[in-house]
C-alpha cells in the first residue's frame, strides 16, 4: 500500500534521542486571521506546489486519509478524488469554511475545524462519518460537540504526552498528509512530540505520514525584516522574535522527533526553492499581501492601523534589492521568496514488526 520514495530521500537509521514530551495545556483560541480570499491572492502558488508532496503520500482508491492544514482546500480535493475518503483539518473557520462550500462531498471528501497543535484533543472530530453514524442517534449531538477545537474530547494526553485511548478513532487512517501547515502546527514546543505520537497512533498498521513543510532557513529574509520592522516600531527584540508563529525544523530534528514517536523507515529531503509571489497587480497580491496575511501576528503587536503599515512599509523598503530576480523575467521579474523545503515520509511499523 506504499510506493517507493524518490532516490533522492535519505534514509539514516541513526538519529539523537529526543526529550520526552510535556503535559500540554490547551490555550485560548487565537484570532482568525486568515481569508480564503488573501491566500488565493498571495499565495495562490502553495497547493500548485505540491506535486513531491502528494507522490510521497500516493493516495491509492482505498485509502481513508487525513489531511493536517488543509486551508481552503482544493489539495485536499484533488487527493480526495484518488482515494476512498478524505478528511481536511484546520484551525481557521474561515478557510474550513470556504473548503465546505467549493470541495465538501459528504461521506468521501470532508472538511472540519480543529486545532492541530492539540490533535489529541480532537478525536471527536476526527471520527469517519459512518463511525458516527453507527453510533445510536441520541449521541448524535455529543459527537457534534466533540468536534469544537480545544474542547477537551475524548483522547487527551497523559503525564508524558503519549497520546491515549481514544475509542473508533485509533489506527483509523491509512495515510495522514500535510503540505505547507506542520510549520505553523509545531509552533509551541510543548504540543510538538504529542503531536507526532497522536499522528502515529491515529494510522493504521503500515500506515503512512507525509509531509512537507518549511524547512531551516526558509523565508529568513522576510523573517529577519519582520523582527526588524518590530524593533524598530519600538517592540522589544525578545517580543518580536517570540511574535513569530513558524517553526522550521531541520531534517536533524524532524528524524529525531518521528523515530522517538514510533515511526520507521523515516525518509527526509530538504530543497531550497525560491518561489515567485503573484503580481501585485490588485490590492492584497504581490509581497506586501503576503507580509499581511502570513505575518499578522507579527503586525497584532502594534497597535492600530497606521503603526502596522509603518511595519509593513519598513519590512517592503528593506527587501528592496533582495526580493527581485530582473534576470528571470520582465520589467524588475518579480518578487521572490527563498522558500526552504523539508518533505518526508514515514511509516508505522506492522504490530510485532521491529522498526
Amino acid at each position: 500500500m506504499t510506493s517507493a520514495c524518490p532516490p533522492s530521500l535519505t534514509d539514516k537509521s541513526a538519529a539523537p534521542a529526543a526529550p520526552a514530551a510535556p503535559a500540554v495545556e490547551a490555550e485560548a483560541p487565537k484570532q482568525d486571521n486568515w481569508s480564503a480570499d488573501a491566500y488565493q491572492k498571495s499565495a495562490s502558488f502553495v497547493p500548485q506546489l505540491a506535486t513531491k508532496a502528494v507522490a510521497l503520500l500516493s493516495p491509492a482508491p482505498h485509502d481513508r486519509i487525513l489531511d493536517l492544514g488543509a486551508g481552503d482546500g482544493p489539495l485536499t480535493a484533488q487527493i480526495g478524488a484518488q482515494c476512498a475518503y478524505i478528511l481536511g483539518l484546520d484551525a481557521s473557520p474561515a478557510m474550513i469554511a470556504a473548503a465546505k462550500l467549493a470541495h465538501e462531498i459528504p461521506g468521501r471528501c470532508e472538511f472540519r475545524v480543529a486545532d492541530c497543535r492539540f490533535l489529541a484533543r480532537e478525536m471527536g472530530v476526527l471520527l469517519p462519518l459512518e463511525t458516527e453514524t453507527a453510533e445510536t442517534e441520541g449521541d448524535a449531538g455529543a459527537a457534534s460537540a466533540g468536534a469544537t477545537a480545544g474542547a477537551g474530547a475524548a483522547g487527551d494526553s497523559d503525564s508524558d504526552g503519549k497520546a491515549t485511548q481514544a475509542p473508533h478513532s485509533e489506527e483509523a487512517y491509512d495515510k495522514i498528509f500535510s503540505n505547507a501547515a506542520l510549520h505553523w502546527i509545531l509552533r509551541s514546543p510543548p504540543t510538538r512530540a504529542a503531536l507526532f505520537d497522536t499522528i502515529h497512533a491515529l494510522l493504521k498498521p503500515n500506515g503512512v505520514f507525509a509531509f512537507e513543510l518549511g524547512g531551516a532557513g526558509n523565508i529568513a529574509e522576510v523573517h529577519a525584516a519582520l523582527v526588524s520592522a518590530l524593533i524598530h516600531h519600538g517592540v522589544p527584540a525578545a517580543r518580536a522574535r517570540a511574535a513569530s508563529p513558524w517553526f522550521f525544523p531541520s531534517e536533524t530534528w524532524m528524524r529525531a522527533a518521528l523515530i522517538r514517536a514510533g515511526f520507521g523507515d523515516v525518509q527526509l529531503e530538504t530543497e531550497y526553492r525560491p518561489t515567485r509571489l503573484p503580481e501585485a497587480e490588485a490590492e492584497g497580491a504581490g509581497l506586501e499581501g503576503w507580509v499581511r496575511l502570513m505575518g499578522a501576528e507579527f503586525l497584532a503587536l502594534v497597535e492600530g492601523e497606521r503603526a502596522r503599515d509603518g511595519v509593513v512599509a519598513f519590512v517592503l523598503e528593506a527587501l528592496k534589492g533582495v526580493v527581485g530576480r530582473p534576470e528571470d523575467g520582465g520589467g524588475e521579474g518579480g518578487e521572490w521568496l527563498g522558500y526552504v523545503r523539508l518533505r518526508g515520509r514515514a511509516t508505522k511499523a506492522a504490530a510485532g514488526a521491529s522498526s
